[in-house]
């Protein structure tokens, strides 16, 4: 994952790998059990532990999801986007009320 996110990524965390990248159907999960200090070429190096994922991926690269934090955010409905010279907008509703 990217530097940026190293300071969310610890041991004990949730991953989730694709099962189509494994030729498999569906997702598969595992735990992160050591995330190495060390950034390579702008990427945090972790190991994780899938059950029935074997010792084919032992020092290899994968897709993976983890969790990179959580952060306030506001859900604005489509229907309240607007594009303007490729710039989107959202629309403000205000109270009529005086």
């Amino acid at each position: 994952m990217p530097e940026r996110h190293a300071h969310f990524l610890k041991a004990g965390d949730r991953v989730r790998i694709d099962g189509e990248d494994l030729g498999k159907s569906g997702a598969q999960f595992g735990t992160v059990n050591l995330v190495y200090p060390q950034i390579d070429d702008g990427r945090v190096v972790a190991d994780a532990t899938v059950a029935g994922l074997g010792d084919y991926f032992v020092g290899e690269r994968i897709r993976v999801w983890v969790s990179a934090g959580k952060r306030t955010s506001v859900i604005v409905p489509g229907s309240f986007i607007v594009t303007r010279f490729g710039i989107d907008y959202a629309r403000v509703r205000t109270d009529a009320k005086g």
